[in-house]
């Protein structure tokens, strides 16, 4: 089974009044300039609102439960042509270290060839096209879809960065019905390969992940032996310990 944590997607958007930034190529990319990403206004979505996995289904939660512990944050952004910028932490906070780095993966080969979801990564593309493809379609851009194919379903899949991977499945729908669809993308201990709320992804939409660990003593009605999450619980889902996030 898998641990339980809390977590909050926010939408964001850079200010209008921020300085344009591009790429080598003259793309857009996302800024880190003091107060160039901000809230969206009003809050839509997910926004401000907090969500718990049980390692079973996810549900909303009115507040985050006092000792829950920051885990990690990504923020990111999706630019049309281009892909999915991210950044480790939260964008809306200044930090003259802020970088924004494209999506990248990492191979392990002991994994049975899955792909390791991060934004520090040495590869552009999955390490092979799975064996099922409706998650690689629901997930990702065909431009980070693999030439490598595999007929072997043991083969394959995707691991990661959890706030990488809880973005990008926010990015397979909308902003707005994002809060409807969320509690359906994880049930009975397996997030869903496909759904039929998939919408066109929005040029430079930006939304900050953050990712808490569960205390032992939530919820109030946790069966007996039910131990919360810890660091180390998350670290190990991340690296395909405890399971795929899609095989």
């Amino acid at each position: 089974m898998l641990p339980s944590f809390i977590f909050q997607i926010d939408e964001i958007g850079e200010n209008v009044n921020a300085l344009a930034h591009h790429d080598e190529y003259g793309n857009w990319k996302p800024s880190t300039d003091a107060g160039a990403n901000q809230n969206l206004y009003p809050r839509v979505g997910t926004s401000g609102r907090h969500w718990f996995c049980n390692g079973q289904r996810i549900r909303e939660i009115s507040q985050r439960p006092a000792g829950a512990q920051l885990y990690k944050s990504y923020s990111a952004y999706y630019v049309g042509g281009v892909g999915f910028w991210f950044l480790q932490g939260d964008a809306r906070t200044f930090q003259p270290s802020n970088v924004f780095h494209k999506l990248q993966f990492g191979y392990y080969n002991n994994l049975d060839f899955s792909s390791y979801l991060t934004n520090a990564g040495q590869y552009s593309t999955l390490r092979c096209q799975p064996h099922d493809r409706r998650w690689a379609h629901m997930l990702l851009p065909t431009i980070y879809h693999s030439d490598t194919p595999t007929t072997n379903p043991d083969y394959g899949g995707v691991v990661g960065e959890l706030p990488i991977f809880l973005a990008l499945m926010a990015f397979s729908t909308s902003r707005e019905e994002l809060p409807s669809i969320l509690p359906h993308m994880f049930t009975g201990g397996s997030w869903a390969p496909t759904h039929q709320w998939q919408r066109d992804r929005i040029d430079r939409r930006g939304i900050v992940v953050t990712v808490y660990t569960c205390p032992a003593d939530y919820p109030p009605n946790a069966p007996q032996g039910y131990t919360g999450s810890t660091d180390m619980d998350l670290y190990n889902m991340e690296m395909g310990i405890l399971g795929k996030y899609f095989y």
